[in-house]
């Protein structure tokens, strides 16, 4: 009918909402930290409030893992089964007391770096990144668990050339007892390049490149690294610590196309050209 407002709704639905308590031995944790990742890539982030009690609303059904954190005990991850079938679920969550952990940062010469940043790393997800003191002080590192550890410090803020990075260390929390590492800082190595069309071999302004840490299988070990080239098409990372990296570039509408580099100790390492079709 000429002149009438049809409206429609449209009813989305509300997915399962996840009610959880965080608890210690006989003993509720608030302020407890927990992130959710999930094979439908519906993440989400929450903190335990009164009670140790948490609430990730709207999730889609599917695989998901847990990571819960609390300052004075050991960080955990739990696998989940959200279901399709029902619009909520509860269930507790117990972490244990934490074992005494020490991480310390020095540079070549043996001087210690107390204001380092660490980056800890479990099959793949971030566990913690802050400085070390304060991860000394949370002391959350699980028994028998294995993670990936780096550090890095820049004596000169706001110049990136006088970074300091650790290499990456696998490292594994003693099941029983007290764990210690340590990292050793040296000037740090970074990647760079340029992003060229593949026939007229013009700059890809705004081309994105995505660097990433694998291990000899080619597995990667670490968060991506996201850099942005510059209108003439040439882009530049950050300090890196050495390693084997994966570098793709991607542009929305030309594809993803990669190369594999080293990095060593220190300096500069191109990996000249990475071409998109046009």
């Amino acid at each position: 009918v000429a002149g009438e407002t049809i409206e429609r709704q449209i009813i989305l639905p509300a997915g399962c909402e996840l009610e959880g308590f965080v608890l210690g031995e006989n003993v509720t944790l608030e302020g407890a930290k927990i992130s959710m990742v999930t094979s439908m890539e519906d993440d989400a982030e929450a903190a335990s409030v009164e009670r140790g009690f948490f609430s990730l609303p709207g999730l889609t059904q599917g695989f998901a893992t847990i990571y819960i954190q609390h300052p004075g005990y050991q960080e955990e991850s739990f696998n989940l089964l959200v279901p399709g079938d029902k619009i909520g679920i509860r269930k507790p969550f117990l972490l244990k007391p934490s074992q005494e952990f020490t991480a310390t940062a020095i540079t070549e010469d043996g001087t210690a770096i107390n204001n380092a940043t660490i980056l800890v790393q479990r099959q793949g997800q971030k566990i913690f990144e802050g400085s070390i003191g304060e991860l000394n002080s949370m002391n959350i590192m699980a028994a028998g668990q294995t993670y990936l550890i780096s550090a890095q410090h820049n004596p000169q803020p706001g110049n990136p050339a006088t970074t300091l990075v650790s290499p990456r260390q696998t490292w594994t929390m003693p099941a029983e007892g007290s764990g210690k590492i340590q990292l050793t800082l040296r000037p740090g190595g970074f990647i760079s390049g340029a992003v060229l069309t593949a026939q007229s071999w013009q700059p890809y302004g705004g081309a994105s490149v995505r660097v990433t840490a694998i291990n000899p299988a080619g597995e990667p070990i670490s968060e991506e690294v996201i850099v942005w080239c510059d209108p003439y098409g040439i882009f530049k990372t950050p300090m890196l610590p050495p390693g084997k990296y994966a570098v793709a570039a991607t542009h929305p509408h030309y594809g993803v196309r990669g190369k594999l580099i080293t990095v060593g100790d220190a300096g500069e390492f191109s990996i000249g050209t990475v071409t998109l079709p046009e």
